[in-house]
């Protein structure tokens, strides 16, 4: 069968795809395998997830998941587990043990581990060799190429929010460094094998560009990168997604509205908005708490190589660009 198609896998990570690691895979016969490889049970899917199950700590990733499937000259995405784990363009829009047509650009949703998006195989243009005079010229693209002891304040028996101050009057006391601010560029990587959820792409990744101005306002005015956990019944959707940790690591700590990146006068603020005391800058240790009431609006000036730890979860650490 021709690989007319392709599935592309999103958000600058890769699966095992018979035994290969890769970013693409060609839609090359009739069916394309997803799960869990099981020797014991002889089960050895086409793409093999296992790394995300086991090493990222997603139990909803099941052996025999789903499957793509080409039939009559259509294309489709199946899911066999039943465990509304298998969504198509959206998180919410699961699909629950039934089959879906698919066409170029769906997105199919792994749990919360992959996204894959459908697309055309183009066949990659031959690069013509030029001779001018006696040499010899190759025009070609370039190609880009914890165990952390817990230290809590003491437990609230439930979540308060806290006001958001104007940063006029804080910014000033937050650790700083002086940087050209037509310099700032800043990623986010993400610390181990699990990817994380990125609301604003749409994406699992491991690594986040932070871009302000296409974050949306606070409720301060201020442009804002929102780091917490989901809950669809008080309507929280954080863009930077923790739910895995707090559901499958019963991580209690973390805050539906844990904490943000914020910007002010170019420049990148990290900021404790649980008010828990599980929130941390560069170092897991009480000096280093970023612990927020309405006395102290616990923030810092992110720079390149700072780290931003959330509970013991997650530990984010910044790169300049």
């Amino acid at each position: 069968m021709e690989a007319t198609y392709k599935l592309v896998v999103e958000g600058g990570i890769k699966v095992l795809y018979k035994e290969v690691w890769v970013t693409e895979i060609p839609f090359e016969s009739e069916e394309i395998t997803i799960g869990v490889m099981d020797t014991d049970n002889n089960i050895y899917p086409d793409i093999n997830l296992r790394q995300y199950r086991l090493d990222g700590g997603d139990p909803y990733i099941s052996r025999r998941h789903g499957r793509f499937i080409y039939s009559d000259g259509k294309y489709y995405i199946e899911d066999i587990c039943r465990n509304n784990s298998t969504s198509i363009d959206k998180k919410s829009e699961i699909i629950n043990g039934v089959k879906r047509e698919i066409s170029l650009g769906t997105r199919v949703f792994i749990s919360e581990s992959v996204v894959f998006r459908f697309e055309a195989n183009e066949p990659k243009q031959e690069i013509p060799q030029v001779k001018e005079a006696a040499q010899e010229t190759i025009l070609a693209k370039e190609v880009p190429d914890t165990n952390i002891n817990q230290n809590f304040a003491p437990k609230e028996k439930s979540e308060e929010e806290l006001p958001i101050q104007n940063l006029d009057s804080v910014v000033q006391d937050a650790p700083k460094e002086t940087v050209p601010s037509e310099s700032l560029s800043y990623s986010l990587e993400i610390a181990g094998a699990s990817a994380l959820f990125f609301k604003p792409a749409n994406v699992f990744t491991n690594r986040i560009e932070l871009l302000p101005k296409e974050w949306q306002k606070d409720q301060d005015g201020l442009a804002a990168l929102q780091i917490g956990r989901r809950s669809t019944e008080d309507g929280i959707y954080p863009d930077i997604d923790l739910w895995k940790f707090y559901f499958n690591d019963s991580d209690e700590y973390i805050a539906r509205r844990h904490a943000r990146i914020v910007e002010k006068e170019g420049k990148l603020y990290f900021q404790d908005l649980s008010g828990k005391g599980s929130t941390w800058f560069n170092e897991k240790d009480d000096e280093h708490r970023l612990l927020r009431t309405p006395e102290n609006q616990a923030m810092a000036e992110i720079q390149d190589g700072s780290k931003l730890i959330i509970s013991d979860s997650a530990v984010f650490t910044v790169h300049k660009n």
